[in-house]
């Protein structure tokens, strides 16, 4: 097993070396322009269109965080370049869903409803496992102490180096038992967020540290943001983003330091640490650098459901499929010895089985289709399908376990009629 883990590390250096020898040779790295036309279009979506840009979070969430702002880390500690053509390519599949969804909404002129905080948390109040939320984390430290007495070694490797458990499971294919309950406890949270029972939803935050992903660790807050701003049409103030992506960023170094020596690394810097984390800019600048445009010729798309099969449901799923597609085809090396390198797959899988124009088109036509139904008063009125929708197109694990979740509704609210009547 140590093995294996000295194999993937050699190979994520070589690849790191790959990357960098791909940054672009220029004086000046056009990733600076493409920021300065990304916050532009930002201004410009918030003073003339700002319920637009609200609803249009759930998709343009994730590429502001991870090519934007940590390619901005990654920039910074590597004094990594990306030419012009790579920044307009992330540029126009950044915000290519929302032009089309604004040119959608001008032509039918449709007003967007804003849903009153007070009516969600009417509506979470009469779920079974958010209102008894203090017997649920009783249940599950009781069921942490029933692990931590019967399998004495296994608890300790997970207290100790949670991060190396979420390895060994990988390498068996054993992912779920990590992913569902880091997906679980997450959408919980967020949404005791939302009710405002904060402390509560930090004590389930802190349980995700055991899942060793940092993913799951910020999640819950990035899920929080997303249901206020959808929900509400409005954006909190400078100072509370700058509050919430500080926190966010903090959390997310800090917890990569602790999983980094709790499996025998030296500590490095936040800003190192935070660079080495976001490296979807180096993976996706290496993806436009090869040419990989169409590579995969459609078969993405034909087996992209497979992704949403566990391997424990379906143990002769094939191991190449999705975006192992793309590894097959331009790392076979590193995909034989079980690492997969992040083209930034949201991007690139689109870009390899269409082609670059193609590509582009077909990611913000299908993008902009997925989120119109968040306009419409039909989805907004019904909180339960709201809120799992809009988990959804932010990760579709997340709409799905949220919906399962919701479903588990008591007899509270009705109870509670019947005796004020």
């Amino acid at each position: 097993m140590q093995l294996n883990f000295f194999n993937n590390l050699l190979m994520s250096l070589n690849f790191t070396n790959n990357i960098m020898a791909h940054s672009a040779i220029q004086n000046f790295s056009s990733f600076y322009i493409l920021i300065f036309l990304s916050l532009c279009t930002s201004i410009i979506f918030y003073f003339f269109s700002k319920s637009i840009l609200a609803l249009s979070m759930p998709i343009l969430f994730d590429p502001l965080f991870q090519l934007h702002l940590g390619g901005l880390f990654f920039t910074l500690e590597n004094n990594f370049k990306i030419s012009i053509k790579v920044a307009l390519i992330i540029y126009l599949m950044t915000w290519g869903p929302v032009f089309l969804v604004s040119i959608f909404l001008f032509i039918l002129k449709k007003k967007v409803i804003v849903i009153e905080k007070v009516q969600i948390k009417s509506y979470l109040e009469d779920n079974f496992i958010i209102r008894n939320i203090n017997k649920f984390l009783i249940f599950t430290l009781f069921l942490m102490s029933i692990l931590i007495i019967k399998n004495l070694d296994l608890s300790k490797f997970i207290f100790n180096s949670p991060r190396n458990l979420y390895n060994i499971l990988s390498l068996t294919n054993s992912q779920i038992f990590i992913t569902l309950p880091g997906i679980f406890l997450s959408s919980i949270s967020s949404l005791l967020y939302f009710k405002e029972k904060r402390i509560k939803g930090f004590l389930l935050n802190i349980l995700l540290f055991f899942t060793g992903k940092k993913y799951y660790i910020f999640l819950p807050i990035f899920l929080f943001f997303l249901l206020r701003v959808v929900s509400s049409l409005k954006f909190p103030k400078i100072s509370k983003i700058f509050i919430l992506l500080l926190s966010s960023i903090t959390i997310f170094a800090i917890s990569g330091i602790v999983f980094s020596i709790s499996q025998g690394n030296q500590p490095i810097s936040i800003l190192k640490q935070l660079a080495s984390s976001f490296d979807y800019l180096g993976g996706f600048n290496y993806f436009v650098s090869m040419n990989a445009f169409g590579i995969t010729d459609g078969e993405i798309a034909r087996t992209s459901y497979l992704f949403y099969i566990p391997r424990i449901f379906y143990p002769d799923k094939p191991e190449i499929y999705g975006l192992t597609l793309i590894h097959e085809r331009l790392v076979p090396d590193l995909l034989e010895a079980n690492y997969s390198p992040s083209f930034y797959s949201d991007f690139s899988n689109y870009l390899a089985d269409y082609g670059l124009i193609k590509g582009i088109l077909i990611r913000s036509f299908q993008k902009s289709i997925i989120l119109i139904p968040l306009f419409f008063k039909e989805i907004r009125n019904r909180t339960k399908l709201f809120i799992s929708y809009t988990y959804f197109l932010y990760n579709p694990y997340v709409g799905i376990i949220t919906f399962l979740l919701l479903s588990f509704k008591g007899k509270y609210t009705r109870n509670k009629k019947l005796k004020n009547k």
